[in-house]
Protein backbone atom coordinates (compact mmCIF):
# COMPACT_ATOMS: atom_id res chain seq x y z
CA UNK A 1 0.00 0.00 0.00
CA UNK A 2 1.21 3.33 -0.82
CA UNK A 3 -0.01 6.99 0.82
CA UNK A 4 1.12 10.10 -0.84
CA UNK A 5 0.90 13.28 1.04
CA UNK A 6 1.10 16.71 -0.89
CA UNK A 7 2.50 19.86 0.89
CA UNK A 8 0.19 23.23 -0.23
CA UNK A 9 2.84 25.38 0.02
CA UNK A 10 6.13 23.96 -1.25
CA UNK A 11 4.66 21.70 -3.61
CA UNK A 12 5.96 18.64 -2.87
CA UNK A 13 5.25 15.03 -2.23
CA UNK A 14 5.71 12.89 0.18
CA UNK A 15 5.18 8.98 -0.61
CA UNK A 16 4.60 6.26 2.25
CA UNK A 17 5.07 2.71 1.70
CA UNK A 18 2.66 0.23 4.14
CA UNK A 19 3.16 -3.03 4.28
CA UNK A 20 1.12 -5.24 5.69
CA UNK A 21 3.41 -5.66 8.95
CA UNK A 22 3.64 -1.72 9.19
CA UNK A 23 -0.17 -1.27 8.85
CA UNK A 24 -0.49 -4.41 11.68
CA UNK A 25 1.97 -2.65 13.71
CA UNK A 26 0.40 0.70 13.26
CA UNK A 27 -3.88 -0.84 14.54
CA UNK A 28 -1.07 -2.59 17.96
CA UNK A 29 -0.24 0.67 18.60
CA UNK A 30 -3.82 1.91 18.72
CA UNK A 31 -4.81 -0.46 19.72
CA UNK A 32 -2.62 -0.09 23.12
CA UNK A 33 -3.25 3.52 23.01
CA UNK A 34 -7.19 2.97 23.41
CA UNK A 35 -6.45 0.40 26.21
CA UNK A 36 -4.35 2.48 28.20
CA UNK A 37 -6.62 5.57 27.54
CA UNK A 38 -9.51 3.30 29.11
CA UNK A 39 -8.14 1.76 32.19
CA UNK A 40 -6.80 5.18 33.12
CA UNK A 41 -10.29 6.61 33.24
CA UNK A 42 -11.65 3.66 34.64
CA UNK A 43 -8.98 3.85 37.24
CA UNK A 44 -9.96 7.84 37.77
CA UNK A 45 -13.58 6.75 38.27
CA UNK A 46 -13.13 4.52 40.67
CA UNK A 47 -10.60 6.67 42.94
CA UNK A 48 -13.74 9.35 42.59
CA UNK A 49 -16.25 6.99 43.69
CA UNK A 50 -13.81 5.22 46.05
CA UNK A 51 -12.81 8.75 48.03
CA UNK A 52 -16.12 9.38 49.82
CA UNK A 53 -16.22 5.89 51.33
CA UNK A 54 -12.44 6.57 52.70
CA UNK A 55 -13.44 10.02 54.22
CA UNK A 56 -16.48 8.44 55.50
CA UNK A 57 -14.50 5.19 57.29
CA UNK A 58 -11.49 8.07 58.09
CA UNK A 59 -14.23 10.16 60.19
CA UNK A 60 -16.17 7.05 61.46
CA UNK A 61 -12.33 5.90 63.15
CA UNK A 62 -12.26 9.34 64.42
CA UNK A 63 -15.26 8.97 66.01
CA UNK A 64 -14.83 5.58 67.46
CA UNK A 65 -11.77 6.96 69.05
CA UNK A 66 -12.63 10.20 70.54
CA UNK A 67 -15.76 7.76 72.28
CA UNK A 68 -13.00 5.16 73.36
CA UNK A 69 -11.45 7.91 75.41
CA UNK A 70 -14.27 9.20 76.91
CA UNK A 71 -15.70 5.82 77.83
CA UNK A 72 -12.17 4.87 79.39
CA UNK A 73 -11.92 7.81 81.30
CA UNK A 74 -15.74 6.86 82.68
CA UNK A 75 -14.84 3.51 83.44
CA UNK A 76 -11.62 5.12 85.37
CA UNK A 77 -14.49 7.05 87.77
CA UNK A 78 -16.31 4.05 88.05
CA UNK A 79 -12.87 2.20 89.37
CA UNK A 80 -12.08 4.94 91.73
CA UNK A 81 -15.89 5.29 93.05
CA UNK A 82 -15.23 1.12 93.35
CA UNK A 83 -12.18 1.47 95.27
CA UNK A 84 -13.75 4.32 97.48
CA UNK A 85 -16.91 1.96 98.70
CA UNK A 86 -14.30 -1.25 99.08
CA UNK A 87 -12.98 0.86 101.55
CA UNK A 88 -15.89 2.54 102.89
CA UNK A 89 -17.42 -0.93 103.20
CA UNK A 90 -14.79 -2.71 105.56
CA UNK A 91 -15.43 0.35 107.80
CA UNK A 92 -18.89 0.42 108.10
CA UNK A 93 -18.80 -3.64 108.52
CA UNK A 94 -16.31 -3.17 111.09
CA UNK A 95 -18.40 -0.71 112.77
CA UNK A 96 -21.56 -2.05 112.98
CA UNK A 97 -20.13 -5.62 114.14
CA UNK A 98 -20.92 -7.70 110.29
CA UNK A 99 -18.62 -10.10 109.38
CA UNK A 100 -16.42 -8.91 106.45
CA UNK A 101 -17.36 -11.84 104.27
CA UNK A 102 -20.76 -10.38 103.79
CA UNK A 103 -20.15 -7.28 103.44
CA UNK A 104 -17.41 -7.72 100.62
CA UNK A 105 -17.55 -5.74 97.31
CA UNK A 106 -14.70 -7.40 95.44
CA UNK A 107 -16.66 -10.28 94.39
CA UNK A 108 -19.57 -10.16 91.19
CA UNK A 109 -22.48 -11.16 93.11
CA UNK A 110 -24.68 -13.97 92.19
CA UNK A 111 -27.32 -13.41 89.17
CA UNK A 112 -29.54 -15.97 87.50
CA UNK A 113 -32.49 -15.47 85.76
CA UNK A 114 -34.65 -17.34 82.14
CA UNK A 115 -32.59 -16.70 79.60
CA UNK A 116 -34.49 -14.58 76.50
CA UNK A 117 -32.70 -14.26 73.56
CA UNK A 118 -35.04 -12.92 71.11
CA UNK A 119 -35.84 -10.15 73.92
CA UNK A 120 -31.98 -9.72 73.99
CA UNK A 121 -30.70 -6.48 72.16
CA UNK A 122 -26.99 -4.78 71.57
CA UNK A 123 -26.45 -1.66 73.24
CA UNK A 124 -25.38 1.08 70.72
CA UNK A 125 -22.73 3.44 71.54
CA UNK A 126 -24.94 6.21 72.84
CA UNK A 127 -26.75 3.52 75.30
CA UNK A 128 -23.44 2.43 76.69
CA UNK A 129 -22.26 6.06 77.50
CA UNK A 130 -25.84 7.01 78.99
CA UNK A 131 -24.90 3.33 81.20
CA UNK A 132 -21.77 3.99 81.90
CA UNK A 133 -23.06 7.84 83.55
CA UNK A 134 -25.89 5.91 85.48
CA UNK A 135 -24.01 3.99 87.33
CA UNK A 136 -21.62 6.96 87.90
CA UNK A 137 -24.39 8.32 89.57
CA UNK A 138 -25.14 5.05 91.61
CA UNK A 139 -22.00 4.79 93.09
CA UNK A 140 -21.34 8.67 94.05
CA UNK A 141 -25.03 8.40 95.99
CA UNK A 142 -24.04 4.67 97.51
CA UNK A 143 -20.88 6.73 98.94
CA UNK A 144 -22.35 9.38 100.08
CA UNK A 145 -25.04 6.60 101.65
CA UNK A 146 -22.24 4.95 103.17
CA UNK A 147 -20.26 8.15 104.35
CA UNK A 148 -23.60 8.73 106.61
CA UNK A 149 -24.00 5.17 107.79
CA UNK A 150 -20.31 5.60 108.85
CA UNK A 151 -20.99 8.75 110.75
CA UNK A 152 -24.09 7.65 112.39
CA UNK A 153 -21.93 4.30 113.32
CA UNK A 154 -19.00 6.41 114.58
CA UNK A 155 -21.44 8.60 117.25
CA UNK A 156 -22.99 5.75 118.10
CA UNK A 157 -20.07 3.81 118.97
CA UNK A 158 -18.74 7.08 120.78
CA UNK A 159 -21.66 6.91 122.82
CA UNK A 160 -21.63 3.48 123.81
CA UNK A 161 -17.93 4.16 124.96
CA UNK A 162 -19.02 7.13 127.34
CA UNK A 163 -20.89 4.59 129.24
CA UNK A 164 -19.01 3.18 132.25
CA UNK A 165 -19.28 -0.59 132.06
CA UNK A 166 -16.18 -1.83 133.51
CA UNK A 167 -14.87 -1.12 137.35
CA UNK A 168 -12.25 1.02 138.40
CA UNK A 169 -10.00 -1.17 140.29
CA UNK A 170 -9.33 -4.95 139.79
CA UNK A 171 -9.46 -5.43 143.47
CA UNK A 172 -12.16 -4.44 146.00
CA UNK A 173 -15.28 -4.06 146.49
CA UNK A 174 -18.22 -1.56 146.45
CA UNK A 175 -18.29 0.61 149.33
CA UNK A 176 -21.14 2.66 149.42
CA UNK A 177 -23.51 2.77 145.98
CA UNK A 178 -25.45 5.59 144.39
CA UNK A 179 -28.32 6.89 145.67
CA UNK A 180 -29.80 7.91 149.08
CA UNK A 181 -27.98 6.37 151.85
CA UNK A 182 -26.51 7.50 155.72
CA UNK A 183 -24.14 10.45 155.59
CA UNK A 184 -20.99 8.84 157.49
CA UNK A 185 -20.25 11.88 159.11
CA UNK A 186 -23.39 13.62 160.04
CA UNK A 187 -25.33 10.71 160.56
CA UNK A 188 -28.37 12.07 158.51
CA UNK A 189 -30.20 11.30 155.02
CA UNK A 190 -28.57 12.44 152.10
CA UNK A 191 -28.43 11.98 148.47
CA UNK A 192 -24.54 10.02 147.22
CA UNK A 193 -23.79 10.91 143.91
CA UNK A 194 -21.31 8.59 143.50
CA UNK A 195 -20.32 4.94 143.54
CA UNK A 196 -17.44 4.56 146.60
CA UNK A 197 -15.18 1.53 145.90
CA UNK A 198 -12.94 0.27 149.08
CA UNK A 199 -9.22 -0.98 147.64
CA UNK A 200 -5.88 -0.59 149.89
CA UNK A 201 -3.57 2.41 148.85
CA UNK A 202 -1.61 2.64 146.12
CA UNK A 203 -4.28 -0.19 143.97
CA UNK A 204 -4.44 1.51 140.41
CA UNK A 205 -7.34 3.23 139.13
CA UNK A 206 -8.96 2.60 136.25
CA UNK A 207 -11.03 5.07 133.42
CA UNK A 208 -14.80 2.75 133.81
CA UNK A 209 -15.45 4.22 130.28
CA UNK A 210 -14.23 6.19 126.93
CA UNK A 211 -13.72 10.20 127.14
CA UNK A 212 -11.66 12.91 127.59
CA UNK A 213 -10.00 13.90 130.40
CA UNK A 214 -11.03 17.93 131.27
CA UNK A 215 -9.41 17.86 134.73
CA UNK A 216 -6.46 16.29 137.11
CA UNK A 217 -6.04 18.39 140.25
CA UNK A 218 -6.62 18.33 143.74
CA UNK A 219 -10.21 18.29 145.11
CA UNK A 220 -10.85 19.76 148.66
CA UNK A 221 -13.31 17.04 149.09
CA UNK A 222 -12.21 13.71 147.19
CA UNK A 223 -8.45 14.52 147.03
CA UNK A 224 -6.61 13.68 143.47
CA UNK A 225 -9.28 13.88 141.16
CA UNK A 226 -9.25 13.01 137.35
CA UNK A 227 -12.81 14.01 135.78
CA UNK A 228 -13.41 12.33 132.82
CA UNK A 229 -15.99 13.42 129.77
Amino acid sequence: MQIIVLHPREQRMLRFHLTRLRVALLMLALCSLVAAAASGVTWLVARSQASPEVSRQARENVFLRQNLAVLAASVGDLQAQMVRLDALGERVSGLAGIAPQDFDFRHRPARGGPAAPAQSTELTLPELRAELARLGEQAEHRVDYFDVIETALMDRQMRERRIPRVLPVATGYDGSSFGARIDPFTGRRSQHDGVDFVAPTGTPILAAAGGVVVAAEWHNEYGNMIDID
